[in-house]
């Protein structure tokens, strides 16, 4: 009788356990703002247009969209997405002298998704600009190591813009 009352006890206990998961995978699928979710970016392909929270647009450029040519109106923002791996030392970085037309607004640095565990793996510059004037510039990135002060270089990135009213 006595083991009989141990063996009940047990398999409440496992049910409890049973309840509390069941539970548990209920209410995250109900209310997925309980999940942690990872948005990616979409690299390839031509230029994307982003909504931002303000309601501006910020239109997107990835390596496929080197050397275009592209327009603009002044205040408009835009970002240039490249594939980076500073751990090799080089970084993309502007050319001298910097335009007139646009302005660096920000630039950072995301590592790719790949297992924390892989050192060295790349991830992505991503460099934000707004057009400030009037004018036609080029934009050239480069990608290159910033103690080589002979202008080597392994890649560039350009773009043409025609900033108009």
């Amino acid at each position: 009788m006595k083991k009989q009352k141990r063996n009940r006890y047990v398999i409440l206990k496992k049910n409890r356990y049973l309840w509390l998961v069941l539970v548990s995978i209920i209410c995250l699928s109900a209310f997925p703002a309980l999940r942690c979710s990872v948005a990616q970016k979409s690299l390839p392909g031509s230029p994307k247009a982003l909504v931002i929270q303000e309601e501006k647009t910020i239109i997107t450029f990835t390596k496929e969209d080197d050397g275009g040519e592209y327009r603009f109106q002044p205040g408009q923002v835009f970002q240039v997405i490249l594939p980076e791996n500073p751990t090799t030392g080089y970084r993309w970085t502007g050319a001298e002298p910097a335009p007139s037309c646009i302005t660096l607004i920000r630039q950072e640095y995301t590592p790719s998704r790949h297992d924390p565990r892989l050192a060295g793996a790349g991830g992505v510059r991503t460099m934000t600009f707004r057009t400030v004037s009037k004018g036609s510039t080029y934009l050239v990135l480069l990608l290159r190591r910033p103690w080589d002060t002979e202008g080597e270089h392994v890649d560039s990135f350009n773009l043409n813009l025609h900033i108009e009213e």
